[in-house]
């Protein structure tokens, strides 16, 4: 079942015209944050899991911690004012519960990142959370072609009350 789903993720990628430059992977801002959805929602779908929408406090936390990490030149889930994940998805407005936040550092395009993420047992389990159900993409690529990948997951507190527990 994983191989069906990372298949499809590498389908969406190759009719996305995910393009390489001479540097390696580019990333095509239009088509990024609908891949990696479409890759997400394609793994949860064989879980039996709802799909996420994307949103975009999320969004603007995760593209803030990405260039963030770039900038420190280093993956981790701390940003170089001090700031958490919870911290940095409430500044950037988000009202809903935080439930986690994955991050990368890579030269390969968002679905190869997806993959890598769903291999991790920590990552996959924040993917297929039963109560997710929004999602914020960021990223950021250095002049050497270094992506610097950071998604956050959340739910809607009323989403939350009424989502079962039989996910992680």
């Amino acid at each position: 079942m994983i191989r069906l789903a990372v298949g499809l993720m590498a389908l969406v990628g190759i009719l996305a015209g995910c393009g390489a430059g001479s540097g390696g992977y580019t990333i095509r801002d239009r088509q990024v944050q609908e891949n990696m959805l479409e890759g997400v929602n394609a793994l949860r779908a064989t879980s039996g899991l709802a799909p996420l929408v994307t949103d975009e406090a999320l969004i603007s936390a995760a593209m803030r911690h990405a260039k963030d990490m770039s900038v420190q030149a280093r993956p981790w889930n701390w940003g170089s004012d001090g700031s958490s994940p919870i911290q940095r998805v409430v500044q950037a407005g988000y009202n809903g519960v935080f439930l986690s936040e994955l991050i990368a550092e890579t030269f390969e395009s968002e679905t190869d990142t997806l993959a890598a993420w769903f291999s991790n047992p920590v990552y996959r389990d924040a993917i297929l959370d039963s109560r997710a159900t929004r999602m914020g993409l960021g990223y950021h690529q250095d002049s050497n072609g270094k992506i610097w990948w950071a998604m956050e997951l959340g739910a809607e507190p009323a989403d939350v009350l009424t989502a079962g527990t039989s996910g992680t």
